[in-house]
């Protein structure tokens, strides 16, 4: 509520004249603009209601509705890679290895694998197939070398020839391999010549002497047996007579 304004009595006043009577006016009115100011009681400042928004409780919040749970799948594992289908990419990635490779795993077989093993790669020698071809052949040019025969030391040389008449990146790399193969089979051959000559001529020395010793045996039987009959055929020489005769 504001105070009151207080009231100034009016009194007579005697009005100056002119000039100085306009500056009395002017004073008068600024003291009572004065007055009046200092009268008048500032109001309080308002006051401010602050509202703390921290929250005074925690509330938790619901949890996440969880999926729902699917049934267990029966685990499938998948099946194992082809044998054949990694040997081919062992033979057309790594021609050289696999090669040597398989060289120390045909020399320890036994006669029936070894067979066994020939029977598997001959028809796989004879596919047309530049990337692995090269391969087989030479593989197989190892497994008949193992047989020590004569025959099929023939072929392993030939099946090397082959594989230095063709002119690709994968022979190209084999092809030292085939000709120090090819240079050690002949050599194999020579030598298993040689020894098959030299059986044969122990053989026939070996059958004389048989022969001989069967007409050897021969002669002491006609001996012994001449022998004998002499002895049985002998004349018996004159007794002694008797006195009467």
């Amino acid at each position: 509520m504001l105070p009151e304004t207080p009231v100034f009595h009016r009194r007579s006043v005697r009005r100056p004249q002119g000039a100085g009577a306009s500056r009395l006016l002017l004073a008068a009115g600024l003291a009572a603009t004065a007055v009046l100011a200092g009268c008048a009681t500032p109001l309080p400042p308002a006051q401010v209601k602050v509202i703390d928004a921290t929250p005074t409780s925690t509330v938790a919040a619901p949890p996440p509705a969880s999926a729902p749970q699917q049934p267990d799948q029966p685990s499938v594992n998948p099946p194992p890679p082809d044998p054949a289908f990694i040997a081919r990419r062992e033979l057309a990635t790594q021609p050289l290895k696999s090669v040597l490779s398989y060289a120390d795993k045909v020399r320890v077989l036994s006669a029936n694998e070894l067979s066994r093993e020939i029977n598997r790669l001959s028809p796989l020698a004879e596919q047309v197939d530049p990337e692995v071809q090269p391969q087989r052949q030479l593989q197989l040019a190892l497994a008949l070398a193992q047989t020590r025969n004569t025959p099929d030391l023939v072929r392993a040389i030939g099946l090397t020839q082959r594989v230095q008449e063709v002119r690709t990146p994968v022979t190209q790399e084999l092809q030292p391999l085939a000709r120090l193969l090819q240079q050690r089979y002949t050599e194999q051959r020579r030598v298993e010549d040689l020894n098959e000559r030299q059986s044969q001529l122990l053989r026939d020395t070996q059958r004389r002497l048989d022969a001989a010793q069967e007409r050897m045996e021969a002669l002491k039987a006609i001996e012994r047996s001449l022998y004998n009959n002499r002895g049985a055929g002998a004349i018996p020489g004159p007794g002694p007579r008797s006195p009467g005769s």
